[in-house]
């Protein structure tokens, strides 16, 4: 459940500009504001998704708290992965990658006070995790395919010459 004394509002109407809402660490470091509006374009250039990058404030109770937030944003926004961080922990969200590459990979990010660094690495890490597995396996059935159809031309190439041979030297001894 999200608490009460978090504005899911005024969080949204912050990402719908462009996918960050810093909230009082933005003001005290634009820098990051700017860093933060470049990660968010990064990752949509390079096919991840609509990223959204959220500091939460206050600091939810409870960790879980972070989690709700990040969902509720994920299912009210137009975002595809979001990035929920407080001083006391976060959580990541997605509707584009598994949970299991999400959590293979958030660990170094939440634990990291470098919020656009480690973000990157992140979205570069997760991104490369996912495996087109329906693009290998037609891949492996197109070779397994191929070798099928050479071997089945190469065998009956043989064997008709095996014959061509066969009925020459008949020719011959007849």
């Amino acid at each position: 459940m999200v608490p009460a004394d978090i504005d899911i509002a005024a969080i949204e109407r912050d990402l719908a500009d462009d996918g960050v809402a810093l909230g009082s660490i933005g003001e005290q470091y634009p820098g990051l504001i700017t860093d933060s509006r470049e990660l968010v374009e990064y990752a949509q250039n390079t096919d991840f998704g609509n990223l959204c990058l959220v500091q939460v404030e206050p600091a939810p109770s409870f960790i879980a708290d972070h989690r709700d937030i990040a969902e509720t944003i994920l299912r009210d926004t137009d975002c595809t992965t979001v990035i929920a961080r407080s001083l006391t922990g976060g959580d990541i969200v997605s509707e584009n990658f598994s949970r299991a590459a999400i959590e293979a990979n958030q660990f170094d990010l939440l634990g990291n006070p470098d919020y656009v660094g480690s973000a990157r690495v992140f979205v570069d890490q997760v991104h490369g995790h996912t495996t087109s597995w329906q693009l290998i396996s037609l891949l492996a059935a197109a070779v397994i395919v191929t070798a099928f159809v050479i071997t089945l031309a190469t065998t009956f190439q043989r064997r008709e010459a095996t014959v061509a041979r066969v009925r020459a030297e008949s020719a011959i001894t007849s």
